[in-house]
């Protein structure tokens, strides 16, 4: 999905990160703004992953042990008519990055795999995924942005 290469720019050995072709590299900027729009609105524990328990039952959607879920499976029931996802990795040593369902879908083996924590944001769809550190999966409504559904 993305990947770090040296820049070749002046003969330096400086470092760049490269996003595979509908990967849409985040910078500082964009990060923030989508973080505070998802991320930020959920009550954090000191590991940074959410705090369940502090979140109101009515906007928890789903919750399991990751080794039982799908992230595919749950991405297109939690987010069906989503046009863009954005991935927030568990520090910012990584970008965070924006892609479209046709392009994420043969990337999540790969994520689910190799990333042990990460949120996603469904933009359309007020929706927050996170798979976190302690092999938990949970799908939830935004706080102060969802709404329920008819």
């Amino acid at each position: 999905m993305v990947r770090l290469v040296r820049s070749g720019e002046g003969g330096g050995r400086s470092l760049t990160w490269v996003g595979r072709p509908g990967v849409t590299l985040l910078d500082l900027d964009e990060h923030t703004r989508y973080e505070q729009g998802s991320l930020r609105r959920f009550p954090r524990s000191g590991s940074g992953a959410v705090s369940w328990d502090q979140v109101p039952d009515d906007l928890i959607l789903f919750s399991a042990d990751s080794e039982t879920v799908n992230l595919e499976d749950a991405l297109r029931r939690w987010s069906p008519d989503q046009r863009s996802l954005v991935f927030f990795w568990g520090n910012l040593a990584m970008p965070s990055v924006k892609m479209s369902h046709e392009v994420t879908w043969p990337l999540l083996p790969d994520i689910s795999d190799k990333v042990p924590e990460f949120w996603v944001y469904a933009i359309d769809d007020d929706i927050l995924f996170e798979e976190s550190f302690d092999g938990t999966f949970t799908v939830s409504r935004i706080p102060g942005k969802a709404t329920p559904p008819d």
